[in-house]
C-alpha cells in the first residue's frame, strides 16, 4: 500500500470492481480496500445473473422489453417514490453494461426469467457464464492495469479539509493508516450484517431471520459517508427474498437443508399466519420478492400446512405443480454445463427454459420429515385441535380457515385470495396434520446514503459532496420500500452504479 493514490474504493464487489476498472484504464492510480478475506461480495457469491433491456442477445431472440417500457414498470412498481433519473440511467446502460462486462471476460446468457410468476413475459436476466472463474480473471486484470487491492482491510474515516476530500484512513489488523487520495468510492455492500442496524430498521421480527447476504457488510461506508454530512435514507428497504424453513441457501435457490421439506414449503399450498388466518395467494411463491414481502407483513414467520394424504401423493407420485426452485434449479444444471465459448447461438438461448413442471416422487419424505419434526422445523398434530394447540393458534379460527380453503378446493374457486383453480389441488382434510415452521430470508440492504444519478454523494443541504461516491446496496434513489420483482436488477445496480461512479471521478480527476 503506498501513501497515496488518485482514488481509494471501499469493496471489492461487482461495484467496487467495475468503478476500479473504468479508473485503471483511464491511466488513474486506485487502491481497493476489502475487508474481507477474499473479495467478490453478493455480485459474485450471490447473483447468478444480471438485469439488461435491448440487449444484443434480447434483440436477436426478437421479442424483447424495451427501455421506455421497463422504466415506466420501475417507476410505477416504486410509485413514483424511486430517484427517476438514477433509474432512467441504470436502464439505458444495462445493455452497454452486459458487453462491457464480456469484453472484460464475464459472458452472460439470457435466459428469460427463472421465477413462474414471470414466466411466459419477455426476459431479461441473463445468466453468468463461470461466474467464479472470470469475476477472479477481472480483479487479475485490474491489477495487471495498475490497481492496488488490500485484504482484510477496512476504510475507517473519510478524511476532509475545507469540503475536499484528502484521504482515508484505513485499519488492516492492528494498523492504522492515513492514505492520501482526493475521491473515495464507497461500495462495501450495505449493513445487512449489522445485527444491531437491521434490527433497528427492519420492520418485523428479526429473531428467526435468515441472512443470505454479505455478514462482512456493517455498514461502515454509509456511517463514514453520513460523518462527512451524506444524507442518509432509505434505510427501512430490504432484499426480502423468498422465505426458508432450515437456515441455509435454500432461501436464495441451493439444494441445502431437507430434501423433501425445501419441495413442499416452496409449493402453493395453505398457509396460515401465527394467527391461525390465511393472508395471501399463495402463489407468490413464485416470485421471490413478493414471497419475501408476504413473510415479512406476517412479522417474519408463518405455517405451510400439509395432511398425510397430500405428502403421500408427493411421495409416490410425479405430480404437476412446479416448486418455486424448480426451474431455477434445472437451468442452472444448463448453465453450468456450458462454456464462455457456447454462449452464441439462439439456440442455446432458447433452450433451457423448457423445464420439467412436476415435483416428485419424494422417495425420501417419511424420514424427511421425521428430521425435520426432531430438529423442531415442522409439528404434526393428530388432529386439527392437538395441531392448533401446538402451534399455539386459536382452534376455532385455524378450524375455520381450513374449512374454507377445503371448500374452495372443493368449488375449484379462491373466494378469498383469487387463486387460479389450477392450484387448489390438494385440501388439508385427512389426518395426520403437519405445520412447517416458514421464516424470512434476506439477500441485504438496499438503501443509506442520497446519491444522484452519477452517483455523487449528497449531503443534509442536497448538495454534491466532491470526490465521494456511493454505490450498490450502500446508495439510495433505486428502489422505494421493496426490493424490486424485475430479475437480476440489484446485481445490474451494483455493476452500472459502480460504472456510473469510476467514470464520472475520472472525470473529476482530470478536472481537479
Amino acid at each position: 500500500m503506498d501513501a497515496s493514490y488518485d482514488a481509494i474504493i471501499v469493496g471489492l464487489g461487482g461495484a467496487g470492481l467495475s468503478a476500479g476498472v473504468e479508473l485503471v484504464e483511464k491511466g488513474k492510480r486506485v487502491l481497493v480496500v476489502e475487508k474481507g478475506k477474499d473479495w467478490g461480495g453478493a455480485s459474485k457469491w450471490a447473483a447468478e445473473g444480471i438485469f439488461a433491456v435491448e440487449s444484443q442477445q434480447q434483440i436477436n431472440a426478437g421479442d424483447y422489453t424495451t427501455r421506455d417500457q421497463m422504466f415506466h414498470h420501475l417507476m410505477n412498481y416504486s410509485h413514483w417514490r424511486n430517484n427517476g433519473r438514477i433509474v432512467r440511467k441504470l436502464i439505458n446502460k444495462s445493455a452497454e453494461t452486459l458487453d462491457w462486462l464480456a469484453a472484460h471476460g464475464m459472458k452472460t446468457l439470457l435466459v428469460g426469467n427463472l421465477q413462474d410468476y414471470h414466466f411466459g413475459k419477455t426476459g431479461t436476466y441473463h445468466m453468468f457464464i463461470d461466474k467464479f472463474h472470470s469475476f477472479d480473471k477481472l480483479v487479475d486484470y485490474f491489477i495487471s492495469k495498475g490497481g492496488q487491492v488490500v485484504t482484510e482491510t477496512e476504510g475507517q474515516k473519510i478524511l476532509t479539509e475545507n469540503g475536499r476530500v484528502t484521504g482515508l484512513r484505513v485499519k488492516h489488523g492492528d494498523q492504522v493508516t492515513d492514505v492520501k487520495t482526493t475521491v473515495v468510492i464507497v461500495a462495501d455492500g450495505g449493513f445487512i450484517g449489522n445485527s444491531k442496524m437491521v434490527k433497528q430498521y427492519m420492520d418485523q421480527d428479526t429473531t428467526d431471520l435468515y441472512v443470505a447476504g454479505e455478514l462482512k457488510a456493517t455498514g461502515d461506508g454509509i456511517n463514514m459517508v453520513h460523518k462527512i454530512g451524506g444524507q442518509m435514507r432509505g434505510f427501512t428497504n430490504f432484499q426480502n427474498h423468498n422465505a426458508c424453513v432450515y437456515p441455509t441457501f435454500e432461501a436464495t435457490g441451493s439444494q441445502g437443508g431437507n430434501h423433501s421439506i425445501n419441495q413442499i414449503y416452496s409449493l402453493p399450498l395453505l398457509w396460515v399466519n401465527r394467527r391461525g388466518e390465511r393472508f395471501a395467494d399463495e402463489s407468490v411463491v413464485y416470485d421471490s420478492v413478493l414471497w419475501g414481502n408476504v413473510t415479512a407483513k406476517q412479522n417474519g414467520q408463518y405455517f405451510a400446512l400439509v395432511d398425510q394424504k397430500t405428502l403421500d401423493d408427493f411421495k409416490t407420485k410425479r405430480v404437476p405443480m412446479l416448486g418455486a426452485y424448480t426451474r431455477y434449479f434445472q437451468v442452472k444444471k444448463f448453465i453450468d454445463s456450458l462454456k464462455p465459448e457456447d454462449v452464441s447461438s439462439e439456440m442455446t438461448v432458447l433452450q433451457q427454459l423448457h423445464v420439467d413442471a412436476a415435483t416428485g416422487p419424494l422417495t425420501t419424505m417419511d424420514q424427511d420429515f421425521q428430521q425435520a419434526i426432531s430438529d423442531g422445523k415442522v409439528v404434526k398434530g393428530d388432529s386439527i385441535a392437538d395441531l392448533a394447540e401446538q402451534i399455539d393458534v386459536d382452534q376455532a379460527t385455524l378450524t375455520q380457515t381450513i374449512s374454507a380453503y377445503n371448500g374452495a378446493v372443493k368449488g375449484h374457486y379462491d373466494p378469498e385470495f383469487n387463486k387460479d383453480a389450477r392450484l387448489l389441488k390438494y385440501d388439508v382434510a385427512e389426518g395426520p396434520f403437519y405445520a412447517i415452521k416458514v421464516h424470512s430470508a434476506v439477500l441485504g440492504t438496499i438503501g443509506g446514503i442520497v446519491v444522484d444519478e452519477n452517483m455523487h454523494a449528497i449531503n443534509t443541504q442536497d448538495k454534491v459532496i466532491p470526490g465521494v461516491y456511493v454505490t450498490g446496496a450502500d446508495a439510495t434513489g433505486m428502489y422505494d420500500n421493496s426490493y424490486s420483482d424485475v430479475e437480476g436488477i440489484t446485481c445490474a445496480f451494483a455493476w452500472n452504479s459502480g460504472r456510473i461512479a469510476g467514470e464520472d471521478a475520472a472525470r473529476f480527476l482530470s478536472k481537479d
